[in-house]
């Protein structure tokens, strides 16, 4: 029903077993699409300022925007169907109503807060027909979407007027227009505005019909943003956001190699990574709007490498939603209005990511920035979490005490290993309340990656901290594999002798990360490839066996058996497996998994695309074991897109950069002889390349004394070549 093209991008030509999504993002605007209909669009915020309603359903989703061709005796069809073209920014549906050729380009503008619908119709006779364009505003005042001060409107152009249907508290208007302009209809107390208009094709005469719709604050805004789109032309709009994306895709391209890897590496998963979790915070499963502390920190690993002006804002802008206690907001709306709670390890990915930047980029001028707290009383003992709009204090700290802060608030249990609260990593173990062995092992990579920034004495610490903690953390281990927590009443959780006896994926992976001693972190990651790799099936379950409403352990037993965090892949965990597995020298298997778990090898024949179902172009947050093994949930919207990214980038292929020095280190892979990436470096382009014939490193031809190449801004193109990794 689909397949890829020549330059990356998906086409579907037959109905897909389920809807197959883009999702057209700008700055400001975002639009949810699927292979045959327009299903939710938004300015800013995807839950907070809907313009059109996202589905209820997203098996089945109903559409919000209706575009068909009407003939004469009052048959209508639909523009949004026929073959489909999803690209990064761009879905455009070419179909043949009526044997008239119809193509439908649909993007966002690149920073205004509108999206662009261009329609071009073309007949081989003269034809005679009528255009509709529906478009269904949301309205619901119970989810604050529109307030007094701003409203959605759409904007049609022929010629010189304007048309315009706009939705502040139901009203709608519209100014003078000449005949050639769509008219105007609007209905069900203003919830819905169509437009329409008479077309009159001559033979192979080509006609271009315009749509714009958008958010603004008020109805001069709204004109003075339509006016600037006319001004603009669509066409260059449309250039202007293939131009905004090339930008962000541009700087860091892999050329030889696998072609599976260049193509996700190269387009969908940074796309996705930036599209859905970065600027929508959305997809098909949840508008959810908001920035999620741990979550957006995770997603800005895509950037370390491309955008670290980026990455560094967003370490700012969570250090502003801590509190002075050292916890932080789960989650929040902009500026502040979110959720308090007592889940543990949100607070430890801002010293975590602080780390991965400065020693990436060498900005160690961040951690003096300046950043307030946030003010609330702390969760009495009865509260498990609060929804809030805390205050700003008045005095500052810098990132430095703030990441200080996050670590020195961590609380510990009976085996010196830190308590889980009201959650982990795993937000369904929300009732456990005991030590969380997966924590500590997380708490121990905080303490060693952040321990170089600080001043000698502070370092010494935390690396004293770090080396205490691991000796505790042996206490976890059973002679198999590592526990995953103690429940509060200190009975132990996911170990051969708990009942049941289960394994955990993350805690094996990160007592590899943490350094565990290497026989124990052997041994636990063998029994979890035995135990959790389906090796048949491309997939890695999160734990085995699932949980069970009986168990306590918190609201992951209330999922099916295999679906989502309750035993199925849990997709955000595998690059961590990958890691684990390439530390300890399994390289093999660290590139198959890596390679399996893509989408397109769930949906290279026609029985793994029946069961799998979702898109072959962006990873599922989940794939389901148990009853409906293999099939794929949760698409576009998940975190794993950017862990991925970064693991192939800078594990497998050996993407190292500190600071302004710079080598590719890659994994050893049977099938890859060479690869090469071109990365842009400011003013300055670097041809990089590793290959199993190069012996030692050299940069424009001379050696590198210690394999690293010493990063120069001086507009030339430089050219490196590196061998790769011993086994």
């Amino acid at each position: 029903c689909g397949g890829f093209t020549a330059d990356g991008d998906y086409c579907i030509f037959a109905p897909p077993p389920a809807p197959w999504h883009n999702l057209l993002m700008g700055q400001r605007f975002g639009t949810l699409l699927c292979e045959n209909a327009v299903l939710h669009s938004f300015s800013d915020n995807s839950q907070m300022n809907r313009i059109t309603k996202h589905p209820l359903d997203v098996h089945r989703p109903d559409g919000s925007e209706y575009y068909f061709l009407t003939d004469a005796e009052g048959h209508s069809l639909s523009l949004t169907g026929g073959t489909v073209f999803h690209r990064i920014g761009v879905t455009e549906y070419h179909s043949m109503p009526f044997s008239i050729k119809c193509k439908m380009i649909l993007f966002s503008h690149a920073s205004e807060p509108f999206g662009l619908r261009l329609i071009q119709l073309q007949s081989e006779k003269e034809a005679h027909f009528t255009l509709r364009c529906l478009i269904r505003f949301e309205r619901d005042g119970k989810t604050g979407v529109f307030t007094e001060d701003g409203f959605a409107y759409a904007a049609s152009s022929r010629q010189e007027g304007l048309s315009f249907a706009h939705l502040p508290q139901g009203e709608c208007f519209a100014p003078p227009f000449s005949e050639a302009d769509f008219p105007l209809f609007a209905f069900q107390g203003g919830s819905n505005a169509l437009f329409q208009c008479s077309v009159h094709l001559k033979p192979h005469q080509a006609e271009t019909f315009p749509l714009i719709i958008g958010f603004a604050q008020n109805r001069q805004e709204a004109h003075a943003l339509a006016g600037r789109f006319l001004h603009q032309g669509m066409q260059d709009a449309l250039q202007e956001t293939k131009r905004f994306w090339q930008e962000k895709l541009d700087k860091l391209l892999l050329f030889g190699g696998e072609s599976w890897l260049r193509l996700y590496l190269n387009r969908w998963l940074p796309y996705q990574a930036l599209c859905a979790r970065l600027y929508g915070r959305t997809g098909p499963y949840q508008a959810g709007g908001a920035f999620g502390f741990r979550d957006q920190l995770q997603d800005v690993l895509c950037c370390l490498l491309t955008n670290p002006g980026f990455a560094r804002n967003h370490l700012l802008l969570c250090a502003a939603h801590q509190y002075r206690e050292g916890d932080v907001q789960h989650w929040w709306h902009a500026p502040r209005t979110g959720v308090r709670t007592r889940i543990s390890d949100d607070k430890l990915f801002l010293p975590f990511l602080t780390a991965l930047y400065a020693e990436t980029t060498g900005d160690l001028e961040v951690l003096e920035e300046q950043i307030p707290f946030l003010v609330s009383a702390p969760l009495a003992p009865e509260e498990d979490d609060r929804y809030e709009t805390p205050h700003l204090s008045p005095e500052t700290a810098s990132l430095m005490v703030h990441c200080m802060l996050a670590m020195e608030s961590v609380a510990f249990g009976p085996h010196g290993i830190p308590l889980m609260g009201s959650g982990d990593w795993n937000d369904g173990m929300n009732t456990v309340g005991g030590e969380s062995v997966w924590l500590g092992f997380f708490l121990c990579m905080v303490y060693q990656h952040f321990a170089p920034l600080c001043d000698a004495e502070t370092a010494k610490k935390l690396r004293e901290k770090r080396s205490e903690l691991l000796k505790n953390m042996e206490k976890a281990w059973t002679g198999a594999w590592y526990l995953r927590a103690w429940y509060k009443t200190g009975e132990a959780l996911g170990g051969p002798a708990t009942n049941p006896p289960r394994t955990d994926l993350i805690s094996q992976c990160f007592a590899c990360l943490a350094g565990a001693p290497r026989d124990h972190v052997r041994t636990a990651l063998q029994h979890a490839l035995q135990q959790l790799w389906l090796k048949e099936k491309g997939m890695v379950l999160l734990l085995s066996p699932p949980f069970t409403p009986r168990e306590k352990a918190g609201y992951i037993g209330s999922y099916l058996p295999g679906v989502r965090e309750n035993g199925g892949q849990y997709t955000h965990a595998v690059p961590w497996l990958i890691m684990a597995l390439c530390r300890i020298g399994e390289y093999d298997a660290a590139w198959q998994i890596a390679r399996d778990i893509l989408p397109l090898f769930h949906t290279d024949t026609p029985e793994k695309l029946q069961r799998y179902r979702t898109e072959p172009y962006v990873l599922c947050g989940d794939v389901y074991a148990g009853e409906n093994l293999g099939r794929g949930g949760w698409s576009f919207y998940t975190g794993s897109a950017a862990w991925l990214y970064y693991v192939y980038v800078t594990v497998l292929l050996g993407f190292e950069k500190k600071g302004n020095r710079l080598r590719l280190n890659p994994c050893p892979n049977e099938t890859m002889e060479e690869f090469s990436f071109i990365w842009r470096h400011g003013s300055t382009t670097y041809h990089l390349t590793a290959s199993k014939n190069t012996l030692f490193a050299t940069l424009d031809g001379e050696r590198l004394k210690d394999g690293w190449l010493t990063l120069t801004e001086d507009g030339r193109t430089h050219e490196a070549h590196f061998p790769y990794r011993k086994n």
